[in-house]
């Protein structure tokens, strides 16, 4: 069930900016704020869309009360049941306006400002998919990430390489710190069928499979400790959307080919 609020819609609009939200209503107001600070400050026509993912606290009731800056229209979605965090951002994407469509985790741990360094590449045409990464040279680390999970993302990331062809010259496929162009961006997630953890993977890979150009730009990060995804306890979903994919695109790819 899918419960829908829209608040000040205004067309047209360069940016939108999607927030998946699972029991974050210690965060999200700030999120939110932080958003709509960035979109006028910047003078940039754009929406909030807030895709409360069956949350069991506030989480939706102070999305709608959160204070944004004048003129910034937002949109909050609230799923029920809880489904998984790639399924909030398709809801969140396949609802949007804008010309460009990103998406940002909740705890504000990337600044918003990065999103003018994803925007320049898609504006100039030197990519259709402008990645935050956490792992290039002029990326900023305010706070890493324990070391298990440091070695899990080491493992992760070789697996997605070697087994599911994920391009070697991208070095973070999870931040979560993604711009699209913005019809683009309803394309590849209207396809989408994992609705979890593997979802990043599975939009890289039909972008490539589309002949969409990928990018990556440095960004500054802190951790957050208080995250809601963990890789070790979504081993089984995992595993099962990584088969998913591996059977339903890897198969496509083969018929293309004969």
């Amino acid at each position: 069930m899918q419960t829908l609020w829209i608040v000040g819609i205004l067309l047209p609009m360069l940016l939108s900016i999607i927030i998946p939200a699972f029991d974050e209503e210690k965060k999200l107001s700030l999120d939110m704020q932080a958003a709509a600070t960035f979109l006028s400050r910047n003078q940039i026509t754009g929406e909030v869309i807030i895709v409360d993912d069956g949350s069991s606290d506030r989480t939706a009731a102070l999305a709608q009360e959160a204070s944004l800056s004048p003129g910034i229209p937002r949109i909050v979605i609230q799923n029920r049941p809880h489904r998984g965090k790639g399924h909030a951002i398709r809801t969140g994407i396949l609802a949007s306006h804008g010309e460009y469509v990103m998406f940002a985790d909740s705890g504000l741990t990337i600044p918003f400002e990065h999103i003018l360094k994803g925007l320049r590449l898609l504006q100039q045409g030197a990519c259709d998919l402008a990645l935050g990464s956490r792992r290039l040279p002029g990326s900023i680390i305010r706070r890493e990430q324990d070391w298990d999970r440091k070695i899990i993302s080491h493992l992760f990331h070789n697996l997605m390489v070697r087994w599911m062809h994920v391009p070697s010259h991208l070095t973070d496929t999870q931040c979560g710190f993604k711009i699209y162009r913005g019809e683009l961006a309803r394309t590849l997630y209207a396809e989408c069928i994992t609705e979890g953890f593997m979802f990043d993977i599975e939009i890289i890979l039909r972008a490539g499979n589309h002949g969409y150009r990928i990018m990556e730009f440095p960004v500054e990060w802190t951790c957050d400790r208080d995250s809601r995804i963990s890789v070790r306890r979504s081993t089984h979903q995992i595993l099962k959307e990584i088969l998913l994919i591996r059977r339903v695109l890897f198969k496509s790819k083969s018929r293309d080919h004969t």
